[in-house]
């Protein structure tokens, strides 16, 4: 499986995110040569960008976290990764129930998944086409998840310390890829030229 990255980004640059709710703060870190977001409490950051969805191609969201301080109450360190999904017209929230909400979105990578103190870990998911039911947990290739019926765009998402959490919580990394597709035109080509083509089948 080939991918192409649409979106990756490094934590380098906050002014891509905009924050939609969330009691906490953010700010950059560094250790050990890794700069890195650190989310002090409560934040859900969503990327600035529209990024149009092709429902034919295979997508892949990855983050890397870590939870670097436990909140001091209860299991408020959930991790919640995905993307949000737009209309056609750049703008209107479609989520899982098809409603105009950024809230009960396409979690494909993390959906309140908890980590222990000092521990990095990526997590993964995988989307295709268009169906319900939306959204939910798909870590592998071979059952991906799909997006609501209607969704033109999407953008990648992040929430840490879920729900009002005081902990802090550190994201490395959120990577966007589609398959890339399949180079019919130069296929062509060589057919028109007389060229013999033996296809290999195999399953993704």
């Amino acid at each position: 499986m080939s991918m192409k990255t649409l979106v990756i980004e490094d934590m380098n640059n906050v002014d891509k995110w905009v924050k939609k709710t969330g009691t906490g703060t953010i700010q950059l870190s560094s250790e050990a040569g890794r700069t890195f977001l650190r989310a002090n409490g409560y934040v859900w950051y969503e990327y600035k960008e529209n990024i149009p969805f092709d429902p034919k191609r295979l997508y892949r969201i990855r983050a890397q976290v870590r939870q670097a301080k436990d909140p001091s109450a209860g299991k408020q360190k959930a991790i919640w990764i995905g993307v949000a999904g737009i209309a056609s017209d750049g703008n209107t929230y479609i989520n899982v129930n098809g409603a105009n909400r950024f809230s009960s979105q396409h979690y494909f990578a993390a959906a309140s998944d908890v980590l222990p103190v000092g521990t990095w870990q990526e997590f993964t998911g995988y989307f295709k086409g268009h169906g319900t039911p939306a959204g939910g947990k798909h870590p592998d290739p071979e059952a991906p998840g799909t997006m609501y019926p209607d969704v033109s765009y999407i953008r990648p998402l992040f929430i840490l310390n879920y729900p009002d959490g005081d902990g802090i919580a550190d994201i490395d990394y959120v990577i966007l890829e589609e398959e890339k597709a399949f180079p019919w035109a130069w296929v062509a080509g060589l057919a028109a030229a007389g060229t013999a083509l033996y296809f290999i089948a195999r399953k993704r």
